[in-house]
């Protein structure tokens, strides 16, 4: 058997192929390519009646396909494959060996954050929410595959990565993913284990994050700076649920970090010392410096236990120039909401003496308390105890 110039016109997509066939009454096999002209799949969808909301409207515009396929009596395979869609192309090849799926796949670039379907929430026509995506459990249950797949580029839930990795290990609702990245200066590594339960999964997350400049991260990922400086992050999480929005309620673990040589932006803890002691010592208040409130460190270190999203901590600690701090805390993942239960000591040093009336307090320890929300910037306030 041998065709060539095969064409095909359906729904106004065009497909050009050809095939070559031995051993057609035995055991069969079968080589070929395969050619999609550009179409667009949004359109498509439509003429076939799928609905499919994408936060961006502006993809799903642009699309084609190139590959070389094979038949026999062991696989079925694409190989030579090169995808395109809107702007991002993907090379590699993909089997079908029994019920087992095999690939090695490369994305150059890619924004993942596009083609999510719209938050109910957002006002934004570009922003999708993580929260509404469920997931396909039956599909996860009968998963068989081992691959991997590669990002040049990719953004995803705000985040950009680089020289991004993903092994994949599914054995039919157990699932081993290996992700590691490049991201903000800094990588990533670490396991994510899926278990598909009943009308659930559990997930057990073990990552590291080292170097990574949380300036840019956080503004980014959260739309704003508000912690900055060089982090080093651990985190051994569990979730269960059938979306992301319920694991993301339920999550559970511990959690360690160390950040050097930043900032809390949004909180000028010298000046809010400085004002309650002059309203201790009925003094005049000074004047709150211009521009955005911001108190920098030399370290900050923690870590903790996560139950149903909320952080407590037990051993938080930092050095500031002018003192050092130690207390306990949570810290309401889902909101932000930070409520901590500090000790500062002063620290007799240059910063300290900068303001003659501080410098009686050298060596002194005062209570603080920090509520509120990270993006709101509440500020911080001395203890009524001390007071």
């Amino acid at each position: 058997l041998d065709l060539a110039g095969l064409t095909l016109d359906f729904l106004g997509v065009t497909t050009a192929g050809s095939l070559k066939g031995e051993k057609l009454l035995s055991n069969l096999a079968l080589t070929g390519a395969v050619d999609i002209r550009e179409f667009a799949p949004r359109t498509l969808l439509e003429r076939l009646g799928v609905k499919f909301e994408t936060a961006d409207g502006g993809v799903m515009r642009r699309a084609s396909a190139k590959a070389n396929f094979s038949y026999n009596s062991r696989e079925i395979a694409l190989r030579d494959m090169r995808l395109a869609l809107d702007d991002s192309k993907l090379t590699g090849r993909v089997g079908l060996e029994g019920q087992r799926v095999t690939f090695d796949l490369d994305v150059d670039d890619i924004n993942v954050d596009r083609y999510l379907p719209p938050s109910a929430k957002s006002q934004k026509a570009e922003e999708g929410s993580l929260d509404e995506v469920d997931l396909p459990l039956e599909a996860l249950r009968k998963l068989d595959a081992s691959g991997d797949l590669a990002f040049g580029r990719a953004r995803f839930s705000g985040m950009t990565l680089t020289k991004a990795a993903f092994a994949l290990m599914a054995d039919r609702g157990a699932i081993l993913l290996t992700p590691s990245a490049a991201l903000y200066g800094g990588k990533m590594a670490g396991d994510i284990h899926l278990q598909v339960e009943g009308n659930a999964a559990r997930v057990t997350l073990q990552q590291s994050l080292e170097g990574v400049d949380l300036a840019k991260l956080g503004t980014d990922l959260l739309g704003s700076a508000d912690i900055t400086g060089t982090g080093k992050l651990t985190l051994n999480l569990v979730a269960s649920g059938s979306n992301l929005g319920a694991m993301r309620r339920g999550l559970g673990g511990d959690v360690a970090f160390t950040i050097m040589d930043g900032s809390v932006e949004g909180l000028d803890l010298w000046y809010e010392l400085r004002r309650a002691r002059a309203r201790l010592d009925k003094a005049q208040v000074p004047e709150r410096p211009a521009g955005m409130p911001s108190t920098k460190f030399s370290s900050l270190a923690a870590s903790g236990k996560v139950d149903n999203a909320v952080l407590t901590n037990r051993d938080l600690n930092a050095r500031l120039d002018f003192m050092s701090l130690a207390g306990a805390g949570t810290v309401n993942l889902l909101t932000d909401a930070v409520d901590f239960d500090l000790k500062a000591t002063f620290i007799d040093g240059t910063a300290l003496k900068a303001d003659p009336d501080m410098a009686k307090y050298a060596g002194a320890t005062v209570p603080l308390r920090v509520t509120g929300t990270i993006a709101d910037r509440k500020s911080t306030r001395l203890n009524s105890s001390h007071t």
